[in-house]
């Protein structure tokens, strides 16, 4: 983990390969990817998401060289419906991301435990679908100002944990699966929300996160912008911004 201290920091910009060659000290469980490419659906989903970035997922699985087992994966809703994806293919594959930025949450009070679990609980909904009511309804918010079947939970509602969605959207299922490891552990939801002024009670916009709220979010801070073959270092929203843009 880069920000151990002690740790020598290495030389960035490096490479892809040299970045995961090296994925245990760069990379933790529970690290947010988002990522944008130059597909018309990308195009299409940032502007009616109003994001930066059109796609989430979740790092669930670093390497364990001891163990013999080399390779990163994350987990994500896609159009296909909820799967599994090994970090490799998914930024240096057939079809790269033309950026991919890493997140992490502050909070150094979670424990590794904490997002071991929250792994588990998004795996175990590999296979539901993608949720395009959803996001529909989010694409004619955000364009109309009309809301399309959203519903808000009293605070008398079941518990957070007998919610189960059967379809998703990116940034949703992970708010959810946060969201749900958190209230099984008794702990303090408002700490995994991402966007500010919703409560845990708020399931619909909960489930309606975008990758937007995740990369504004007080919550999280940032650490690399991986593109064209290269990883480099960045502190804030606005330099990973500048920095994807300005690179064709």
């Amino acid at each position: 983990m880069l920000q151990n201290a002690g740790d020598e920091l290495p030389h960035f910009p490096m490479s892809v390969k040299e970045f995961l060659s090296d994925a245990e000290r760069y990379l933790d469980r529970g690290d947010i990817l988002l990522s944008r490419s130059p597909t018309l659906s990308s195009w299409i989903i940032r502007k009616t998401t109003a994001s930066f970035f059109s796609h989430a997922a979740y790092l669930f699985l670093t390497p364990r060289k001891s163990e013999g087992f080399y390779s990163t994966f994350v987990l994500e809703s896609l159009y296909e419906g909820v799967g599994v994806a090994n970090f490799e293919n998914y930024i240096t594959g057939k079809s790269p991301s033309e950026a991919v930025a890493v997140m992490r949450f502050k909070n150094h009070d979670f424990s590794k435990t904490f997002f071991k679990n929250v792994g588990g609980r998004l795996l175990d909904d590999v296979h539901k679908r993608y949720d395009f009511r959803r996001a529909l309804g989010l694409a004619m918010t955000i364009l109309f100002g009309i809301k399309l079947g959203w519903s808000r939970l009293t605070e008398k509602s079941p518990q957070l944990r007998k919610w189960k969605p059967a379809k998703f959207i990116c940034s949703g299922y992970i708010q959810f699966g946060l969201l749900d490891v958190m209230a099984r552990q008794k702990g303090d939801l408002q700490s995994v929300i991402f966007k500010d002024g919703l409560k845990p009670t708020d399931t619909e916009e909960l489930l309606s996160t975008t990758p937007e709220d995740i990369a504004s979010s007080e919550k999280m801070k940032w650490l690399y912008v991986i593109s064209q073959g290269r990883v480099h270092l960045v502190n804030s929203y606005a330099e990973a911004k500048a920095f994807i843009s300005a690179v064709k």
